[in-house]
């Protein structure tokens, strides 16, 4: 007797329903997840569900990545792992009893993406790059064509290490008098307020004097300035509050902001937004920030994570030149 087996998508992924005890894919399937049965296909019928909807409301298991026979199949560790996350976020949204209307996966950050040769893109900045980084933003913004002000929500990123949907989310209540920004939300690529992304993310990241000189200076000139204003809005046509004032979106800041000072810096293309957060992380432990006080304003669950992915060698140069100096001593 055949195995008989389903094929579909979820989520823009093959799958196929097959037995559970099968340990290999079947053939001329690629490998990308297997669908495991809990109802059978006469079932699903009767429910008049289609197959996208029988394998997202399926209650017991839904998705299992191929993950033990990887190098059979030429799978990396790394991209083995990404499956995993892929199959436990949509099992997730099946146990809670709804259905998924979008990408899942298009809510991952640069932090949960595996990149295409298993290997982490690394980018070595320094403060002169940090410093065109920013001129170019404030140049840009000059430009009488120019519709939005992108070069605080860049200088904020760099100075205060936040992921884009943290900026996106804040209001000027958040930036206390003390000098300190209290993270509490974040704003989501479908336009929704939620909690930070790990229960790390709450927390309150210290602001240096001339950097909080440079916020209150842009709150002064801000259409929105109130406290329960977002920090980062939209202006209002023609100079006017008329049509402003709701949250920049991922998209926008991206495309608008983050991608014309890229191209005219002529960086590489997988320095992405995300990499300014990097940038804080190596910037301020190449200034002596110890590696528990980062991990903590960066809200990460343990140093090891900060160590690993996001401090990098800063400032090159500068880094080679000390070593120099300290060899001579051995002349």
């Amino acid at each position: 007797m055949g195995t008989r087996r389903e094929e579909g998508e979820v989520c823009g992924q093959r799958v196929v329903s097959v037995p559970s005890a099968a340990s290999s894919p079947p053939a001329g399937l690629a490998p990308t997840a297997v669908l495991i049965p809990g109802v059978p296909p006469p079932a699903r019928r009767q429910r008049g569900l289609s197959k996208q909807e029988y394998s997202i409301n399926q209650g017991e298991r839904v998705v299992r990545p191929y993950y033990e026979p990887r190098c059979a199949l030429g799978f990396s560790t790394c991209s083995s792992s990404h499956l995993s996350f892929r199959s436990s976020s949509a099992t997730r949204c099946s146990k809670l009893g709804k259905k998924i209307t979008a990408n899942p996966f298009a809510l991952l950050t640069e932090d949960d993406r595996a990149d295409d040769d298993g290997e982490r893109f690394v980018y070595e900045w320094s403060d002169e790059e940090i410093a065109k980084v920013i001129a170019k933003a404030e140049e840009l913004d000059r430009r009488p064509e120019a519709k939005q002000e992108y070069a605080p929500f860049i200088r904020s990123a760099i100075e205060t290490g936040q992921r884009l949907g943290e900026l996106l989310g804040s209001n000027w209540s958040d930036l206390l008098d003390e000098g300190v920004w209290n993270v509490e939300r974040q704003w989501t690529k479908h336009r929704e307020l939620t909690a930070p992304k790990t229960k790390n993310g709450t927390r309150r990241i210290p602001l240096g004097p001339e950097y909080e000189r440079y916020m209150k200076a842009y709150r002064l000139r801000s259409q929105f300035s109130q406290a329960d204003d977002a920090v980062f809005t939209a202006r209002g046509r023609g100079g006017s509050r008329k049509g402003g004032g709701t949250r920049l979106g991922h998209r926008n800041v991206q495309r608008r902001a983050w991608e014309p000072i890229r191209v005219a810096l002529n960086l590489p293309e997988k320095v992405t937004f995300h990499q300014l957060r990097h940038a804080f992380a190596s910037r301020a432990h190449a200034r002596g920030v110890t590696l528990q006080d980062l991990s903590m304003v960066m809200g990460h669950s343990s140093t090891a994570i900060t160590a690993e992915v996001h401090v990098h060698l800063y400032g090159r140069e500068e880094a080679e030149e000390r070593f120099r100096q300290a060899m001579a001593n051995f002349g």
